[in-house]
């Protein structure tokens, strides 16, 4: 039986651990406190990655190929057709952190048939990925973020409005404490 690890936490923590019980998983290994120094051993036992944001690139400096896991939303647990963005450095460089969702354009993979890619050919997406890796290094990135600040070259009406919805909990709480204090 392959075992597969899930790293980090969120809102949504108890929710996973209910339905991981509830379909009784019991491949999943769920690790929520990972200390950053410790990452890195977690990391090494997979084989493929599946991240979205800088996680991609703290999988990919190992040379574990990495597929991009779009943004999502709570009910796309239970959505069979969800789609990644393929593979990290074999996508467009536009969503190799995964960090756009919904957006036209977009490459649609499902997780099976990356999965099946990198299977087929390991060798060529474990280079790939170290290859892509270098286009982040801070020396590139650093010049290049320096430069769309002193050019003000950065467009902001292409980007997508961010939604930032805090967890009922915290909305309970802060109605409360707005009505009462």
């Amino acid at each position: 039986m392959n075992l597969s690890t899930l790293i980090g936490h969120g809102p949504y923590e108890w929710l996973i651990k209910l339905l991981v019980r509830l379909w009784s998983i019991k491949n999943l290994a769920i690790h929520t406190e990972v200390a950053p120094d410790d990452l890195h051993t977690l990391v090494l036992e997979n084989d493929i990655g599946y991240a979205q944001g800088t996680s991609i690139l703290e999988i990919a400096k190992y040379g574990i190929p990495v597929i991009i896991a779009p943004y999502s939303k709570l009910d796309d647990v239970f959505n069979k057709n969800f789609s990644t963005f393929g593979i990290f450095g074999f996508v467009e460089d536009r969503f190799e952190l995964g960090d756009l969702f919904a957006f036209e354009g977009a490459p649609e993979f499902s997780l099976a048939e990356s999965v099946q890619q990198i299977s087929r050919n390991y060798l060529k997406y474990r280079l790939g990925t170290i290859e892509s890796v270098k286009k982040y290094e801070a020396t590139d990135i650093f010049g290049k973020i320096t430069e769309d600040i002193l050019s003000s070259s950065i467009s902001v009406k292409r980007l997508l409005p961010i939604e930032i919805k805090p967890p009922i909990v915290k909305r309970v709480i802060r109605y409360v404490f707005d009505k009462f204090y």
